[in-house]
């Protein structure tokens, strides 16, 4: 019998449990009807029944573009040039898009839970732990610069900008990488410093 409902298509499963409902009504309720109301009332199940398809195609398109508006945002998220991470006020990861895990030198799913304060040198640490105070706090957003600490990666300079959105025990956290700029500025102040 199970097998035989999972059989079944699911249109053809509403009609039967339809069926068997309308069975267990009590027969005497029902009135007997003339033809003219039969033919009526067949006129509006039929009409129910295109409304219903139509609901159903509406749903369907609806349902297509839904999922394509998620893949596509979806896409433009995993694929920033910036680092994006959900963190709560432990530090502790629990959604990042690549380019952060690629920031930390690890896979997307070793780093969920992982904390983000790890990553970190020490001496970038309190500028850090003050900005993650900051973000809990009633301010609409908190920015501040640190060096990540990655064995065996060149140092990462990073300029951090994060917010509360709907949940207040987790902020997100959008990670540039400003390397590139560091070191152009300690070569022009080496520079500077030999003349």
């Amino acid at each position: 019998m199970k097998k035989e409902k999972e059989q079944l298509p699911v249109t053809d499963l509403l009609r039967k449990k339809a069926e068997e409902k309308l069975n267990r009504m009590d027969s005497g309720n029902r009135q007997i009807l003339s033809e003219i109301d039969s033919i009526k009332l067949l006129h509006e199940l039929e009409v129910h029944q295109i409304e219903l398809e139509m609901q159903l195609e509406e749903l369907k398109v609806a349902r297509n573009k839904a999922e394509f508006a998620n893949e596509r945002f979806t896409n433009l998220y995993d694929f920033a040039p910036a680092g994006y991470f959900t963190i709560d006020r432990d530090s502790r990861i629990s959604e990042l898009n690549l380019s952060g895990a690629h920031m930390l030198g690890m896979e997307r799913s070793f780093l969920i839970n992982k904390k983000f304060s790890q990553f970190i040198t020490r001496d970038s640490l309190p500028v850090f732990n003050d900005f993650l105070f900051k973000v809990f706090e009633p301010n609409p957003k908190a920015t501040c610069y640190i060096v990540l600490n990655i064995p065996g990666n060149p140092t990462t300079y990073l300029h951090l900008e994060g917010m509360i959105f709907d949940d207040e025990n987790k902020c997100q956290i959008t990670a540039i990488d400003i390397s590139e700029n560091k070191r152009s500025e300690n070569l022009v102040r080496f520079s500077e410093m030999r003349y």
